[in-house]
C-alpha cells in the first residue's frame, strides 16, 4: 500500500461526509471499520454513514493540512449532534486495509489537534 492509495481513500471518506453520498462513504471503509470521535464514542461503518445521512453529523468543508505517517492534520468545518457549525482542527489516526482490492479505512480516531487549535 503506497501514501496515494491511502490519501485517495481518505479524500473519498472525507467527500462522502461532504457530500452525503453513502456510495463514497461505504466504499472509503472496511465493512468492518470503526470510527472514534472526538468523545472517544465508536461507531461502525454503518452507524456511521447513518449518522451521516440523517443529519445528526454535518460536514461542509475540509482541508488536509498535514500526513505523518499514519496521522492526518484536517481542518474540518462541521456541525455535529445539533452544534452551531464551526472549523475544527483535528488529528486523524488512521489505519487503513485492503478490501475488494481497494485500500479502505479499517479505524479512524479522531482527537482535537491541539497543535492548531485555540
Amino acid at each position: 500500500m503506497d501514501q496515494e492509495q491511502s490519501l485517495d481513500a481518505l479524500h473519498l471518506l472525507l467527500q462522502g461526509m461532504v457530500e452525503k453520498d453513502r456510495a463514497k462513504l461505504e466504499r472509503s471503509m472496511t465493512r468492518d471499520a470503526r470510527l472514534y470521535h472526538i468523545s472517544g464514542l465508536a461507531e461502525s461503518r454503518e452507524d456511521y454513514v447513518r449518522d451521516i445521512l440523517d443529519g445528526t453529523l454535518n460536514y461542509y468543508d475540509y482541508r488536509i493540512k498535514e500526513i505523518q505517517g499514519d496521522v492526518v492534520r484536517v481542518r474540518l468545518l462541521a456541525k455535529v449532534y445539533g452544534g452551531v457549525a464551526r472549523w475544527w482542527n483535528l488529528a486523524m489516526e488512521v489505519q487503513y486495509a485492503e478490501e475488494d482490492d481497494f485500500i479502505k479505512i479499517k479505524e479512524s480516531k479522531v482527537k482535537l489537534d491541539i497543535r492548531h487549535h485555540p
